[in-house]
């Protein structure tokens, strides 16, 4: 991420953590059944990351001062990283249940 690469650490947690929550709202909420709702879902995640790509340059291109440090950066970043890595490729409990035959 362009935030990470600026040295806004926290901006980029946010920012990841927000897609996240648009990726499991999209998925949990059956947004993509009805051909209206598919269609907002769909502009508003690509505005989102036209939105999170132009934030990042804007802040590269006006060489805006970098954040603070996080505590303890050499432990901070592995755990951000582990913690995106399982949210994105580990199912969730109610894909285990589905997968396994005990949802309804």
């Amino acid at each position: 991420m362009g935030q990470l690469y600026n040295r806004q650490p926290r901006k980029a947690f946010a920012m990841a953590l927000i897609s996240q929550i648009f990726g499991m709202l999209m998925a949990k909420a059956r947004l993509l059944l009805a051909f209206s709702t598919m269609v907002a879902t769909v502009v508003i995640l690509v505005v989102w990351k036209f939105f999170v790509t132009a934030e990042a340059a804007y802040t590269a291109a006006t060489a805006k001062k970098p954040e603070p440090s996080v505590p303890l950066p050499w432990l901070t970043y592995p755990l951000l990283a582990v913690l995106f890595f399982a949210a994105a490729f580990f199912p969730s409990p109610d894909q285990l249940k589905n997968k396994a035959g005990f949802a309804a």
